[in-house]
């Protein structure tokens, strides 16, 4: 940065501020070095010495704050601005135009943080699976494709577990799925992770050392 000249703020016969000696005017990068706290140490003085008595460039200065500080209101990542020792001297009202734009910054980054809609929660299907007895085999459950199942199932008469191994098999008997399910109040409800297409399928639960417990058909339509 180019040396700048301490200057005098002097009053006139009405009252009003004159200028005396300040040198140029900062340039923007210096502007923005300084509202964004990495103005080299060796020309702080000079600048603030140069800031204290140029209005034009506190205004510029202003406008550059406001800007960074909207920007830290709508992306906390963006690291702490560290306050200029000059922000409480200069308190007098400022275009309402730098209030708006600062305000605007701020919406657009709410705006593209917030305007992505949250994905869709897949669907389920609940399925209860019960045994049957009898020359009627087994009772078969529907559910329909393309969509993830809940297995629900009542583990009355059954040895009771901390856990167990739930399985589903395809027609051949090739295993399409696998879970640990953890049983509450006597039942299971246990949520599938994958889609099955149409087709039969079985539905197998084992004890915690592999034995077969039941066994339940389950039709994809």
């Amino acid at each position: 940065m180019a040396p700048i000249r301490a200057g005098r703020v002097d009053k006139n016969n009405n009252g009003a501020a004159m200028q005396f000696g300040i040198g140029s005017h900062l340039e923007e990068p210096e502007l923005e070095e300084y509202s964004m706290g990495t103005l080299l140490e060796a020309n702080l003085e000079a600048f603030e010495e140069h800031l204290l008595a140029c209005d034009s460039c506190q205004d510029r200065l202003l406008e550059m704050e406001a800007y960074v500080n909207a920007m830290r209101s709508a992306s906390p990542k963006l690291r702490e601005v560290r306050q200029p020792f000059w922000a409480d001297l200069f308190r007098r009202p400022r275009p309402a135009w730098i209030a708006a734009f600062a305000m605007g910054v701020v919406v657009l980054g709410v705006a593209r943080v917030w305007i992505v809609p949250p994905p869709a929660r897949p669907e389920v299907a609940s399925v209860i699976l019960h045994s049957s007895r009898g020359i009627d085999g087994l009772a078969i459950a529907k559910a329909p494709s393309g969509k993830l199942l809940s297995l629900i199932m009542d583990l009355t008469e059954l040895p009771p577990f901390p856990s167990y191994t739930l399985e589903i098999v395809n027609a051949t008997g090739k295993p399409v799925w696998h879970a640990t399910a953890h049983p509450e109040n006597g039942k299971i409800s246990q949520p599938t992770t994958n889609r099955l297409p149409v087709g039969q399928y079985y539905v197998r639960l084992n004890a915690p050392g592999g034995a077969l417990l039941r066994e339940f058909s389950l039709r994809i339509e």
